[in-house]
């Protein structure tokens, strides 16, 4: 099942949320310093971690001291802030890398002023959050979370140097310290040209089709989204498809291939995709090739 957007707000909004994570990397002298020191950062914000990890008896257990605890569990409990005790809370199984997103995730809950404002409000009259603005708090806490750990502007920049593929995200993850996942939404989201990223579960073996693949999510930059609006991608792919086609099976990346689109007045497109398995997910990345003429909505690939 397709995962809903989860880190799409009004540009108004983007840009108050890239001025507070541009003033704490500034409190925190990180500006520059790679990989993104997201303790230091924590400690900027007059943040900490919890000795102890997040499980379902811990969280019972807060939930129980404020009705709605600064802020409840993200989903599957990978994380909390408790704002009265400026403590952050994790699922410590989790991988490393996800463990550094999740507490820059709710440092923003904690720095953004209107989030912490209303927070601390909540807890003190006992009011629950409404279910739209706690989905906006959500949409701004990964923003702000991308744009401390990948320094605001400075990893598309890194990107921009670098020739176009997968390639690329996969060695700027290590520069930064995110994780692949991160570093392929944040290289495909900001990248200058009509880029698209779709990420899909590892295929399932399907007697006498070969495989099917889940997708998971689509990234469009800026400029694909102008050029073709907002795609509605296939839920699955096999491989019949030119998706399907781009999914590595038995190694970890497949060779560029070309694709062709077509929009909704009927005219094709070329382009180049490639796709890479990280051992969770498959990402495969597209760049449409430019256009001499307009383009509107462009038709999902089958």
């Amino acid at each position: 099942m397709t995962r809903r957007d989860d880190s799409t707000i009004s540009l108004e909004d983007r840009l108050n949320v890239r001025r507070h994570a541009e003033r704490l990397l500034a409190k925190a002298e990180a500006r520059g310093v790679l990989p993104t020191p997201v303790d230091q950062i924590l400690e900027a914000a007059g943040l900490r971690m919890a000795p102890e990890s997040l499980d379902e008896s811990l969280v019972q257990r807060l939930r129980r001291q404020a009705s709605d605890l600064a802020k409840r569990a993200l989903s599957k409990l990978l994380g909390l802030l408790h704002l009265g005790d400026r403590l952050i809370f994790v699922d410590r199984a989790l991988h490393e890398k996800k463990i550094l997103f999740i507490k820059l995730h709710e440092t923003g809950h904690g720095w953004l002023p209107h989030q912490r404002d209303t927070y601390a409000l909540l807890e003190e009259c006992e009011h629950t959050l409404d279910p739209d603005v706690r989905d906006a708090f959500e949409r701004e806490a990964n923003v702000f979370a991308g744009e401390v750990l990948f320094q605001l502007d400075r990893f598309t920049q890194d990107a921009a140097d670098c020739s176009f593929g997968v390639r690329t995200p996969l060695q700027l993850s290590k520069r930064y310290g995110s994780s692949v996942y991160a570093a392929m939404r944040r290289y495909a989201r900001t990248h200058a040209e009509a880029v698209v990223l779709l990420v899909f579960d590892p295929p399932d073996a399907i007697p006498g089709l070969g495989f099917e693949a889940t997708l998971r999510r689509a990234e469009q930059s800026d400029a694909f989204t102008a050029r073709f609006g907002r795609v509605t991608w296939p839920g699955k792919v096999s491989p019949d498809s030119q998706l399907g086609a781009l999914i590595p099976i038995g190694r970890r990346m497949s060779s560029p291939l070309p694709v062709k689109m077509v929009d909704a007045n009927g005219d094709p497109h070329s382009g180049v995709g490639e796709g890479f398995f990280s051992g969770h997910q498959v990402f495969v990345l597209i760049r449409v090739a430019a256009i001499a003429s307009p383009v509107r909505i462009l038709r999902a690939i089958r």
